[in-house]
């Protein structure tokens, strides 16, 4: 990057650019989380995933030859069919909607708790880097 003023390559304006390319990438986490919901959903309610999308309504359900399906939802469950720009804050709803309802204590639960934790920490971590490098590009 080049400072404006003195026409030089600042260091410092680089290195924040490429802080946000350190945290680890969040699509697997993505996808270990929403495979951990729909299981501990299913463990808990014996209900499916079209039911999951229809209660919680995060997930829009299609009619597709009359058969339901859950297009969007299913992308995120494949770290190849997940979106460039994945839709982070509904994957975590989806985590908390079926914590909330489960109401059994079991190894899914418990690790979809630990890595739930694990996205919302790096969701902010990665916010704080984003913000931070804004904040160091506008000010140069």
């Amino acid at each position: 990057m080049k400072n404006l003023d003195s026409g030089t390559t600042t260091l410092q304006s680089a290195e924040m650019i490429s802080a946000p390319s350190i945290i680890p990438n969040v699509r697997p986490l993505l996808v270990q989380v929403m495979i951990q919901s729909l299981q501990y959903w299913q463990q808990c309610t014996f209900r499916s995933k079209i039911e999951l999308a229809t209660d919680s309504a995060i997930w829009t359900v299609n009619l597709d030859n009359s058969s339901p399906q859950t297009r969007t939802m299913d992308k995120y469950l494949h770290i190849d069919s997940i979106p460039k720009r994945p839709k982070v804050e509904d994957v975590v709803r989806t985590a908390h909607y079926v914590l909330f309802h489960g109401k059994r204590n079991t190894e899914i639960r418990q690790s979809l708790q630990t890595d739930l934790n694990d996205l919302i920490n790096l969701q902010q971590k990665q916010c704080f880097c984003h913000c931070n490098s804004d904040k160091q590009l506008s000010q140069n």
